[in-house]
């Protein structure tokens, strides 16, 4: 599926997909520098320029990430990214639904951020042990304040009650709708092998990545 002389770097709520997709030898980084843009400008550039001395073209897992991909360039290697602004229409294969019926938002969680990643729920059982049930209880759910339900999204087919029930203590706990969808890869396989389509960009060695080419 991977053209030959080509380098992967991705977020790891990306890991069980693509290795399911049968991609080897990927660079991950931990999720969670999507809160960060400048972080995670400095990590991406610094493993670009890793990669591209080992390979011609470099795919980029990462929607814009609040401008973490801004100005991302390659001086010598080819760059491949989703022209999308987070993961989430990776793993949905279209636009999410943002916002539910009672004009409130949709956390979004996949089997990568549950295994890989933390989220408001897995925070306030960390905290809680800390400080407490109640000021923890408090602090997390004024993160997800503005969010009316969880959405899992089953992007594999191995994907199991244990995961499921994961998002459901998420929303159950903060008194939030606990949902269930189809996942599809085909944008994130699209991505991969190089396949022209408009949701993909490409850009030439010595190119940085802007924010007008992401609709």
């Amino acid at each position: 599926m991977i053209l030959p002389r080509t380098a992967v770097i991705a977020c790891e709520v990306f890991r069980d997909e693509l290795e399911h997709l049968g991609v080897k030898g990927c660079r991950f980084l931990e999720q969670g520098l999507h809160r960060y843009p400048a972080e995670l400008h400095v990590r991406l550039a610094a493993a670009v320029r890793e990669a591209e001395n080992e390979c011609g073209r470099i795919i980029l897992v990462y929607g814009l990430c609040g401008g973490g991909l801004e100005d991302i360039s390659s001086a010598s290697a080819e760059l491949v990214f989703p022209r999308v602004h987070d993961c989430v229409h990776l793993f949905l294969g279209r636009r999410p639904e943002s916002v539910c019926a009672d004009g409130k938002g949709s956390f979004h969680l996949t089997r990568g951020w549950i295994r890989y990643g933390k989220n408001p729920y897995t925070e306030y059982l960390e905290l809680r042990k800390r400080f407490g049930q109640e000021l923890a209880h408090w602090s997390c759910a004024e993160m997800v304040k503005n969010y009316g339900r969880v959405v899992f999204i089953r992007t594999l087919s191995e994907d199991n009650p244990a995961l499921e029930g994961e998002a459901e203590k998420f929303a159950r706990c903060f008194g939030l709708v606990p949902e269930q969808t189809a996942g599809d890869l085909w944008l994130l396989e699209a991505l991969l092998a190089g396949r022209p389509d408009p949701m993909v960009g490409r850009l030439p060695a010595g190119s940085g990545i802007r924010r007008d080419q992401f609709p």
